[in-house]
């Protein structure tokens, strides 16, 4: 037959011993909302003690030290971002300063351009100044010859007519008996006089006659010579209404319209 085991009688050390293994929870007084007590676990108040207040929770070890290992990769991302941006400044002023360069190049063959271009006008000035100046001796020269011509020519002309023509008249002048005669011989005289001394030259006389008749021409000949209007009509053969008439006309073509201006006198001033 098997052996059956049998319990042996418990005394009372061991009694005591088990009673001290065996750990109870001890009841803990809690003051109620109405002053009563009740009694929670010992075990559980420590487990609260334990526990973090609310909101927040407590790191562990793995936790703190993934933390703690992340804030150094934190900063090397910041650093290179920084480096990054760094890098793309210096390549945008490494960018402006070739453009600088490029402009800086551009403005200096502009200028090259433009002082080559100065040179150049300048050049041509000078060359204008000196055919200007050839031309302007060549000018003067030109007229000196000219008036040395004129020159000559008017005394030429002087000369032949004090030869050839105005002894003539003077004998003319002398011989003649006729009133008439002698003041058309004196009004030719005197014109040719005058041409003689104005010879190459316009006159305020000749730029005067340039507005009148051929008859208020002679009119105004005789007039200047001092010659009355009865005279003048009797020279002419005309009437001294007709006289009136083209004296009247030929102060309103020279502008003196105002009787207090003397026709005479004006036609003599005019000629000098």
């Amino acid at each position: 037959m098997a052996n059956k085991k049998t319990s042996k009688p418990l005394t009372s050390n061991k009694i005591t011993d088990r009673v001290q293994e065996t750990k109870f929870p001890m009841p803990v007084a809690d003051t109620s909302v109405n002053g009563g007590t009740t009694f929670s676990d010992r075990r559980n108040q420590q487990t609260d003690r334990r526990k973090p207040p609310f909101g927040r929770r407590s790191l562990g070890a793995e936790e703190e030290l993934a933390a703690t290992s992340i804030i150094p990769l934190l900063a090397n991302a910041s650093l290179e971002v920084i480096l990054h941006e760094l890098q793309l400044n210096q390549l945008a002023l490494a960018i402006q300063n070739e453009e600088l360069q490029n402009t800086y190049q551009s403005l200096k063959e502009s200028r090259k351009r433009l002082l080559k271009q100065v040179e150049k006008v300048a050049l041509e000035l000078d060359q204008s100044k000196a055919e200007s100046s050839e031309a302007n001796t060549a000018l003067k020269v030109i007229l000196k010859m000219r008036e040395t011509e004129s020159l000559d020519a008017k005394n030429l002309l002087i000369l032949e007519l004090k030869q050839e023509v105005m002894p003539f008249l003077q004998r003319l002048n002398n011989s003649s008996r006729d009133p008439k005669h002698i003041r058309l011989l004196s009004t030719l005289e005197a014109n040719l006089q005058r041409l003689i001394s104005s010879y190459g030259y316009a006159t305020s006389l000749s730029s005067a006659y340039k507005n009148l008749t051929p008859k208020e021409v002679l009119v105004a000949s005789m007039v200047r010579e001092g010659a009355s209007t009865k005279a003048i009509a009797a020279t002419l053969s005309l009437s001294p209404e007709t006289i009136s008439i083209h004296r009247k006309n030929i102060r309103k073509k020279l502008g003196l319209e105002s009787k207090a201006n003397n026709l005479r006198s004006y036609l003599v001033t005019i000629e000098k």
